[in-house]
C-alpha cells in the first residue's frame, strides 16, 4: 500500500533534479572561441555572488543559438539576463540564456 506514495514522491524528485536551475543577473564576462562559438559568461547574480558558466554547444539565446556578440551587447549596456544551467562535473553548464528585460 506504501508503495505508490513512495513511488511518487520518488518520481517527483528525479523531475526537480533534471530540471535546470537559474541564475538572473548582468553579464561581466563573455569568453568565445571565435566569433560564433561562445565558451563561457560570467554573470553576476541579482545577489552579488559571481558566477562563471561554461556554455553548452546547444545553448539558445533569444531562440537562436548563443553568440558572444549578442552577449557582448548585453554586457555593455548592463542589460539582465537569465541563464538556464545545470550542475555539470566540471561546474555550472549553461544551457539557456534569456534576455531579462527590466
Amino acid at each position: 500500500m506504501w508503495r505508490a506514495p513512495v513511488a511518487g514522491v520518488l518520481l517527483l524528485l528525479a523531475a526537480c533534479a533534471a530540471s535546470p536551475k537559474t541564475m538572473a543577473g548582468v553579464v561581466i564576462g563573455v569568453e568565445a572561441s571565435d566569433l560564433t562559438h561562445l565558451d563561457a559568461v560570467t554573470l553576476r547574480g541579482d545577489d552579488g555572488r559571481v558566477q562563471r558558466f561554461t556554455v553548452a554547444s546547444e545553448a539558445v539565446t533569444a531562440g537562436h543559438p548563443a553568440s558572444p556578440s549578442h552577449l557582448r551587447q548585453h554586457m555593455t549596456y548592463g542589460d539582465r539576463v537569465v541563464v538556464y544551467y545545470q550542475d555539470g562535473s566540471a561546474g555550472p553548464v549553461a544551457t539557456r540564456i534569456d534576455d531579462a528585460g527590466a
